[in-house]
């Protein structure tokens, strides 16, 4: 009384059969996953509107000047200059590149240096505070965190 069941073969087509064995709509193909390169491209491309702050010449009409040589082949080195019309002036507000803004941020400041003593009463240099010198400020709530950080760094030691 056991009753043999046939093995059904998939189709490997991408065509999906109704129960009446009637083809509907072809089944849509699956988009290729972007890789970490290409996704970590799209976010530093991606556009960031916020203000600029020169804060170490605060007011004045006294431009940044830069240029930021980008990771990918297929972009070319952002230039930041006077002469091409497109330098960054204290309290603008201006819409960057991802990757630029952080690069301000990460790279508008300089440490302030001092000399401690260790517990054995030797001599060593530290860094007692940074000095923010310009920053890019995000005016939109959904941008991304674009590197600030204006906190004191108190306890980074050269010995």
């Amino acid at each position: 009384m056991s009753e043999t069941v046939e093995p059904v073969v998939l189709e490997t087509s991408t065509t999906i059969h109704t129960p009446d064995n009637k083809p509907s709509k072809p089944m849509p193909k699956p988009k290729p996953k972007k890789s970490s390169l290409e996704l970590q491209k799209e976010k530093d491309l991606m556009k960031v509107r916020g203000r600029f702050e020169f804060t170490e010449i605060v007011g004045k009409n006294a431009p940044l000047e830069f240029s930021y040589g980008s990771i990918y082949e297929d972009v070319p080195v952002f230039n930041y200059r006077v002469k091409d019309g497109n330098a960054l002036f204290d309290g603008q507000i201006y819409e960057l590149p991802f990757c630029i803004a952080k690069h301000l941020n990460e790279t508008g400041q300089y440490p302030v240096h001092q000399y401690a003593l260790d517990e054995t009463g030797k001599s060593h240099i530290k860094v007692s505070q940074k000095i923010r010198r310009y920053g890019f400020y995000p005016v939109d709530f959904n941008a991304l965190d674009v590197g600030q950080n204006d906190s004191k760094i108190i306890g980074v030691e050269k010995r």
